[in-house]
């Protein structure tokens, strides 16, 4: 099921360039600073990703998700480069799927949609795969070691021990 049309919401303005120039080429491209943005932007576009910040100006992404929801039948992310365990906790409870946030999401974009493609893969198990990917090279890249690995994330170290659990992730130390 290919992603034709990504939402990115955030309030970093660098970041949204960033991202519509990385993405651009491949798919339709559309930013919003704003909850009032994104929303005039779900309701005009057929949104196949929307990926929300959650820390915008003067409120959080998981509300915008929210309102977002109501009106479109997108698939959400939530990202940012510091969630505290409250976040994620929220998150967890609304059923939104969270990521750290980074520049370039062609990766994460590219595994969901193989992922799509697949007969009987639903959208919460593919983003399962997808973040059990990024938990794996990321535990990889940090030779195993929650701690670090976990602040790499944007997680407490018990956030990260229950996402390994319930991805059924062993870290496998390369010593």
């Amino acid at each position: 099921m290919p992603i034709k049309t990504v939402l990115f919401v955030d309030d970093d303005v660098t970041m949204l360039r960033t991202w519509r120039r990385r993405h651009g080429r491949a798919r339709v491209v559309l930013t919003a600073e704003t909850s009032l943005q994104a929303l005039e932007l779900v309701r005009d576009h057929e949104i196949d990703l929307a990926i929300v910040d959650q820390r915008l100006l003067g409120e959080r992404g998981i509300d915008v998700i929210d309102k977002l929801r109501a009106v479109s039948d997108a698939r959400f992310v939530l990202t940012s480069a510091e969630l505290n365990e409250h976040d994620h906790l929220n998150a967890f409870e609304r059923d939104i799927p969270v990521f750290p946030k980074q520049q370039d999401w062609q990766h994460f974009i590219a595994v969901l949609e193989s992922r799509l493609a697949r007969p009987h893969q639903s959208y919460d198990a593919s983003l399962d795969v997808v973040n059990a990917e990024l938990i794996e090279r990321m535990l990889q890249r940090h030779e195993c070691n929650i701690s670090r690995t976990a602040r790499v994330l944007g997680l407490s170290r018990n956030g990260l021990k229950r996402k390994l659990v319930k991805l059924d992730i062993k870290p496998r130390s390369s010593r």
